[in-house]
């Protein structure tokens, strides 16, 4: 079947309201009538304060967390001016992929803070630790199928590295043997179901899959024209707001771990009423 007829046969298997919507989107605005252009003019605003603020002096008291927690935080920030520069510069598609990566850390900042006001931030670092040690495990097994096809020349050292590591791994698989998927950060949140459906959305349209082609053969499968260059728009109100979300977010779990205890949430949240926005 060729795309333009799997199109149509797409669209007449779904309920006419749904049909409509695929037909004629609606418009891309919040139910308070503020759109994508008000909520991008917000989050610039945001994530421009005075130069002093970006390097702040934090709380030994939190050890390496406070550490963790201001390299998050510029993750969000600079993420989220990433997320502008694109979206001036005609690449709102591709600006999904820095909007995931600043709600993801916006999102571990609130855990981390939680952490932190419950007095569990050993236990929450350390779920971290071993989530990176899994991933250096499969790096491990990765290095020797390579030196395997090689002839096996550092086959010892890796051996004994991968021993080492097993060992260490099996001490913390006891320690958090019920450690979830990215999704555990959303639990526990308010609104974290919502929040993760977004973040789930713009991972689809950031990895290999059909979400990620959408843009580009939308408009090729409903004419049976050549697959243009430039994508179809996607929209955008939802995450901006979850970007201007984040912002206060990340200052919001920032308090905690600040020598001085400077709030910068609080000029977040006068920004975000201009536009209509709580913080909760």
């Amino acid at each position: 079947m060729d795309p333009q007829s799997a199109w149509t046969a797409f669209l007449s298997n779904l309920p006419s309201e749904i049909r409509a919507l695929q037909e004629n989107p609606p418009e891309d605005v919040l139910g308070n009538g503020v759109g994508t252009d008000q909520l991008i003019a917000a989050l610039s605003e945001q994530v421009s304060p005075p130069s002093s603020v970006h390097e702040r002096a934090l709380d030994s008291r939190h050890g390496t967390a406070a550490y963790l927690a201001a390299g998050w935080r510029h993750i969000v920030f600079r993420h989220a001016r990433a997320v502008i520069i694109l979206i001036e510069h005609d690449f709102s598609v591709e600006a999904q992929a820095s909007a995931r990566v600043a709600i993801e850390h916006a999102i571990a900042l609130q855990r981390l803070s939680q952490a932190a006001d419950e007095g569990t931030i050993g236990s929450f670092v350390g779920e971290l630790a071993y989530r990176a040690q899994q991933r250096s495990g499969r790096q491990l097994a990765y290095l020797q199928e390579l030196d395997d096809s090689g002839g096996g020349e550092n086959a010892a050292l890796l051996q004994a590295a991968a021993s080492s590591h097993a060992d260490s791994a099996v001490s913390r698989s006891k320690e958090y043997p019920n450690l979830g998927t990215t999704k555990g950060l959303f639990d526990g949140l308010p609104n974290g179901r919502h929040l993760h459906t977004v973040y789930s959305q713009l991972s689809e349209a950031t990895h290999a899959a059909i979400a990620s082609a959408t843009p580009y053969i939308f408009e090729a499968a409903r004419s049976g024209q050549p697959v243009p260059a430039a994508p179809r728009p996607v929209s955008w109100t939802e995450t901006a707001l979850l970007l201007c979300w984040s912002c206060w977010a990340a200052e919001d779990a920032m308090v905690r771990f600040l020598e001085d205890g400077s709030d910068l949430a609080t000029r977040q949240i006068e920004i975000m009423a201009t536009v209509g926005l709580a913080s909760g």
